[in-house]
């Protein structure tokens, strides 16, 4: 099994730009491993990569070790927290998420202060938009996948009032710190 990305093909694009226009420097933070993970991680990328689900953690792991693509990823398994938290750290099916939204954002901003991508696409979003708001570097991009989904409303206003009108692609969004 190869992964590919997840995402609508105008968000891939939209995030191999960026990657090509920083080369190997680019930081990146992203909530929700897979396909997308092996992808920064092709571009030469340096990562910070959060996954809640075991399984699915040590499929994207083993692909990073079968492609060669490890040496630059720092891959975590983060599963749900056993105790309760603040509601904006719920995920879809109310398991509480803090440890799993705030233990890569603390990685990264201990690393580079500052991240070049950001891709939102797993579990409780809505605060990931929120620590995202914070870590984007100047001239760096948000790409928030399934914004279809009414839940992600309160993560898409909070991008926007950080970064300005986001740009559609085709069932995600994606924002540019014009800073």
């Amino acid at each position: 099994m190869v992964l590919t990305p997840w995402l609508p093909e105008a968000a891939q694009r939209f995030l191999q730009d960026r990657l090509n226009r920083t080369q190997s420097e680019t930081r990146v933070l992203e909530w929700g491993a897979g396909g997308s993970t092996l992808m920064f991680a092709a571009a030469g990328a340096h990562v910070v990569s959060v996954e809640h689900t075991q399984k699915w953690y040590w499929i994207v792991e083993h692909q990073l070790l079968v492609t060669g693509q490890f040496r630059h990823v720092d891959l975590m398994h983060v599963p749900p927290d056993q105790e309760p938290a603040a509601p904006l750290y719920w995920d879809n099916e109310g398991r509480s998420m803090e440890r799993y939204v705030e233990r890569p954002a603390e990685v990264a901003k201990a690393r580079w202060k500052k991240v070049d991508v950001i891709l939102i696409d797993g579990r409780a979003r809505v605060a990931c938009c929120h620590r995202a708001s914070h870590l984007l570097a100047k001239g760096g991009v948000v790409v928030l996948d399934d914004t279809r989904r009414a839940r992600y409303a309160p993560g898409i206003a909070q991008l926007t009032r950080a970064f300005g009108k986001p740009r559609d692609l085709g069932g995600a969004l994606g924002w540019e710190h014009r800073g």
